[in-house]
């Protein structure tokens, strides 16, 4: 329970300092793109280079986003059958729910292993940037949610033996 705790203050600290550079990336994909927009319209030149860098803070703002939401419990949920059935049996549908949210965030880390491996020194055409550095939001997305996960399922054991101790 002391682990729980602690790990729930850990996340809830980097939970808002995530937050907070996801809007400053989004304030970044806004400006630069208003920027491309406006150079490309207004003096007929085409800066590639915002386009490119606007995507890199695009991708991520999401592999970021994804433990903010699961960490909130605002992912996309189908609640059709959860609701259908007692209160009692909701709780192993929580822990299908967290074992397919792992399971695709496996997925997606080992692609990105396999993508980097094929083409981790393939240069971004614009910024020159290397693509491990352009996808490197995907492992520390995967890391923050696996200590996300983790943290849910020791929640999900603790809340479970207190209920069998009632």
């Amino acid at each position: 329970m002391h682990l729980e705790r602690k790990l729930r203050r850990i996340l809830d600290g980097s939970v808002h300092a995530i937050v907070a550079v996801q809007g400053l990336l989004l304030v970044g994909m806004v400006v630069l793109v208003f920027g491309q927009v406006v150079f490309r319209e207004a003096f007929k030149v085409g800066v590639h280079w915002l386009y490119e860098l606007a995507l890199f803070f695009q991708v991520s703002l999401v592999f970021m986003g994804v433990p903010v939401l699961v960490h909130k419990k605002g992912d996309i949920a189908i609640t059709v059958l959860t609701d259908a059935v007692a209160p009692r049996y909701r709780r192993w549908f929580e822990l299908g729910s967290m074992m397919v949210i792992a399971f695709c965030s496996v997925l997606v880390f080992a692609g990105y292993f396999l993508y980097i491996h094929r083409f981790g020194s393939v240069l971004t055409p614009t910024l020159k940037m290397p693509a491990s550095l352009f996808f490197g939001a995907v492992p520390i997305g995967f890391a923050l949610n696996s200590v996300v996960l983790f943290h849910q399922s020791l929640s999900w054991f603790n809340t479970r033996d207190q209920e069998e101790n009632k």
